[in-house]
């Protein structure tokens, strides 16, 4: 399996909120959201919550039509970023020790949607087909 690679994310959750929307400095469209997931544990499940970024015509199709409580998939790649933080002694000097602060994120490239909007039921809404969008 040399030089075989695959760096995909599926998950399969709820909105916690409607997805915030931003174009950036470079007049990209950004819309950011928070899917939370579980374990599937019927007897202690466990919240697990995601930050979703999504990008250009996929933002714009999930700022229209994303709302909180949709159930929906998403596909995309786990990002990590971090930041290096340099401690200071009590005169202001920066000390030798330095902490590394990561955090993981995903960047969306399809988002499908599994229920309507207003719907909480976990069978995928009232039976209409739901878009399917694509980056």
């Amino acid at each position: 399996m040399a030089g075989a690679s695959l760096h995909r994310i599926e998950l399969i959750g709820r909105l916690v909120r409607d997805p915030v929307f931003s174009t950036t400095s470079n007049g990209k469209d950004k819309a950011e959201f928070t899917l939370v997931t579980d374990d599937g544990s019927r007897e202690n499940p466990k919240a697990t919550y995601h930050q979703i970024t999504t990008w250009e015509k996929l933002a714009n199709n999930c700022a229209q039509y994303c709302h909180k409580g949709q159930l929906v998939r998403i596909e995309g790649r786990i990002n990590y970023g971090g930041q290096q933080i340099v401690e200071q002694d009590q005169n202001g000097r920066d000390v030798k020790k330095t902490i590394y602060q990561y955090q993981a994120g995903i960047t969306a490239n399809q988002v499908l949607f599994l229920s309507s909007p207003n719907s909480n039921s976990n069978g995928g809404g009232s039976g209409d087909s739901m878009p399917d969008f694509h980056s």
